[in-house]
């Protein structure tokens, strides 16, 4: 603290003698500290008024959580399905289903449960799910090949409430499999 002082006496003497007609002596005076038995007396604060919070309503996105069907696929309709179709059919209300040549590069463009189009470049097999999906809205997928002229077998599936509702396949270049129903 001395240090400090003795910093600041410096400062004040340098700076007193810029200004004419004040002599240092009557710039300096005494600090005066409170003697330690005093406690400083603290100054209440004021507390902060809340403001509000921004709300955001996030657009359903596809999860990776297991959540059962709302009715579950019967074992008949899973059987000669592979086992990433079995896993992608697990769970859902709606499943969007891609699959073909084995790591074709696709792009695909399909509806989600706010109703909102979304297009992706993808690697096949793909699975997209949705765990809610509002009755009376369309359901839309449709891939074709990422590289033009380049041929690649594509299939696209929909499934609505563990049931295929509808599929479209293709295998020629430049062709589009389109997939298109409705929730109930």
């Amino acid at each position: 603290m001395k240090k400090f002082y003795s910093l600041l006496l410096i400062i004040t003497l340098t700076a007193c003698s810029a200004i004419p007609g004040l002599k240092p002596t009557e710039a300096i005076s005494e600090p005066t500290l409170a003697p330690p038995s005093e406690t400083p007396t603290r100054r209440p604060t004021k507390t902060p008024t809340p403001q509000p919070t921004a709300t955001f309503t996030n657009t359903p996105q596809p999860t990776d959580t297991p959540m059962p069907l709302t009715s579950p696929t019967a074992t008949s309709e899973l059987e000669g399905l592979s086992e990433f179709e079995k896993n992608c059919l697990e769970w859902g209300v709606v499943n969007y289903l891609i699959t073909g040549d084995k790591s074709a590069r696709v792009y695909i463009t399909y509806t989600d449960s706010a109703g909102e189009s979304n297009h992706q470049a993808i690697y096949l097999p793909k699975c997209i799910r949705y765990s809610t999906y509002p009755g009376g809205q369309n359901l839309f997928i449709e891939a074709k090949g990422y590289s033009p002229g380049v041929p690649v077998s594509i299939k696209c599936q929909i499934y609505y409430k563990g049931k295929l509702v509808t599929e479209s396949s293709i295998s020629n270049a430049g062709d589009i499999a389109r997939c298109r129903a409705v929730a109930k």
